[in-house]
């Protein structure tokens, strides 16, 4: 109602940026502020105090974020009382908190160097760049080089070529219904309707091999960052993604197939169609993907991102221990 609205787009681009200016100044700034002296007076260490002051934003950011996107769904009138829909919902804060952590975990180690909070701030910003702008586009370019995305008005095209005589004939079958007397025969145009669609198969089978061999080489690709793991990951979330969409495809090419056949079975065996049969009638009854497919498609790439955020920490606390040397 309110227009173009991408939630993928401010989570995965802006959201980071928002733990960034949240993150950049964990150590930093107690130190060009002159309290992180007085801070570890007390009773603590200073790798509590980094992982303490980013849990606790973190704990807040994420909290205020997953109030927010509850509160946009109830205001969007989603139907959250739907089979799956809280499973959706679960789904959307696990990948939000996580990569939340990521860019956390991504500060403290920043901040565990000892630079200036400029400095810091520049660093972040920069992998940001990196993660979020830079692989995914080329990502994105590779995909496109190595399997160019395939043309529906090409694939029109080689279909036409390959079915052109069949249809010449079938065109000479059906005649002019204002001029001809004579009416066609159905089997007939049936027979030729059928070799048209056997002539134009192998255009459409090497479009569909074309897609299934680019989302592949997506799914292997999406580990070299984690903004494609994110994004992937929402777009499942939505019923936007991939997957989703190639099981509709076939859904609708199997309700396509049993549609004609049912009438063309009824014209080839001279059988009277009467009102009764019209419930045989096949139609589409759209099946989603199991919840337990979904869930563990997407917790795969979001228990590797897990993984990177805790090796980022892994990484900080031996830094963080030297508190005499981050003075630099």
């Amino acid at each position: 109602m309110t227009g173009a609205f991408d939630l993928g787009f401010l989570f995965v681009f802006l959201f980071p940026l928002v733990v960034i200016a949240l993150s950049y100044e964990l150590l930093s700034g107690e130190r060009e502020r002159g309290t992180l002296a007085m801070l570890l007076s007390q009773p603590v260490s200073q790798r509590a105090l980094v992982l303490g002051k980013a849990g606790a934003r973190a704990v807040a950011l994420c909290g205020v974020t997953l109030v927010f996107a509850l509160l946009g769904l109830l205001v969007a009138g989603a139907d959250i009382s739907g089979e799956g829909a809280w499973l959706h919902a679960g789904l959307f804060a696990v990948i939000l908190v996580v990569w939340a952590l990521f860019w956390f975990a991504a500060a403290v180690l920043i901040n565990s160097f000892g630079g200036s909070s400029a400095r810091n701030a520049l660093q972040l910003v920069g992998l940001w760049l990196v993660l979020v702008i830079v692989i995914p586009g080329l990502v994105h370019v590779a995909v496109d080089t190595l399997y160019p995305p395939p043309s529906t008005i090409e694939l029109l095209h080689e279909a036409r070529e390959a079915t052109q005589d069949v249809e010449g004939k079938l065109r000479g079958v059906e005649g002019n219904h204002d001029r001809d007397a004579k009416a066609p025969d159905p089997k007939e145009q049936i027979a030729l309707k059928r070799e048209i669609a056997s002539r134009s198969e192998s255009a459409h089978e090497a479009m569909n091999e074309q897609v299934q061999a680019r989302q592949e080489l997506v799914d292997w690709l999406r580990f070299a960052s984690p903004a494609i793991i994110v994004q992937l990951a929402l777009e499942d979330v939505a019923g936007s993604g991939a997957t989703r969409h190639r099981r509709f495809d076939e859904q609708v090419e199997a309700t396509h197939d049993g549609f004609k056949d049912f009438f063309f079975g009824h014209v080839e065996q001279d059988k009277t169609l009467h009102s009764g049969a019209l419930d045989d009638i096949p139609h589409l009854r759209f099946e989603e993907e199991s919840h337990g497919a979904l869930a563990a498609r997407l917790l795969i790439g979001v228990f590797v991102l897990l993984l990177v955020a805790l090796g980022l920490i892994v990484l900080a606390l031996p830094r963080l221990r030297q508190v005499g040397r981050l003075t630099r």
